[in-house]
Formats: C-alpha cells, structure tokens, sequence
C-alpha cells in the first residue's frame, strides 16, 4: 500500500531520440533535495555554460549583481524569485527548471545545449 506521504506523478525528460516519460512514485523529501541552494546553483552553473557566458556577462545581462549572482551560483546564497524571474526573462530559462528541475518549458533548443553540458 502506498504511504500517504507519497504521489505517483509523470517524470518527463529530453533525450536525443526525443521525449521520454514514466510514471514515478514522488515523495516530497525529493523535491526537498531539488530546492536546495547548491542543486540550483548547479543548474545556473549549467545553464550559463550551455550559452556560452561568463559569470560576468551572465549576470550583466540578467541585472543582476556580480556577487549576488556568484553567490547564487555556487549555493552559498539562495537564489530570490526576483532574480530567478530576470535570468529567465533574459536567457529562456523556467522557474520549474531552475528551482525544481523540470526541463519541461525549456525551448527545445535551450533544452538541448544544457543536455549537452551537463
């Protein structure tokens, strides 16, 4: 019997031969892991490397201070929702991408450069 804490949801992801999905048991202690300031530091590290960018044109571009954004990077700052709303207004990135890992509403060809960097 499934444990009352737990969800079956669809996972969706890219993959070179297209989209792929199943259905997997979801417990929200995983999406605890996704939100953590490291993991999405890593996906800015991901994304800003898939554009081919430096910290510093990066976060120019975003509006976003240096600092702020280095710290945001490396998860000794958690990433706010109003600079998380100017990287993807900027670069085509999604919140669900960014704080939840969920390629989904990535631009198939944004989806495929970060595919192709990580």
């Amino acid at each position: 019997m499934p444990d009352s804490k737990s969800h079956f949801v669809m996972d969706v992801n890219f993959t070179e031969r297209g989209w792929k999905s199943r259905c997997v048991k979801w417990h929200p202690a995983g999406m605890a892991q996704r939100l953590r300031p490291e993991e999405i530091g890593a996906r800015l590290r991901i994304a800003r490397r898939a554009l081919g960018l430096k910290s510093t044109e990066f976060s120019k571009g975003a509006g976003i201070a240096q600092n702020a954004f280095s710290q945001f990077e490396t998860g000794t700052r958690p990433l706010t929702l109003s600079a998380a709303v100017k990287i993807c207004g900027r670069y085509g990135l999604t919140l669900d991408w960014l704080y939840r890992d969920d390629p989904s509403g990535l631009p198939h060809a944004l989806a495929e450069k970060i595919n192709s960097t990580e």
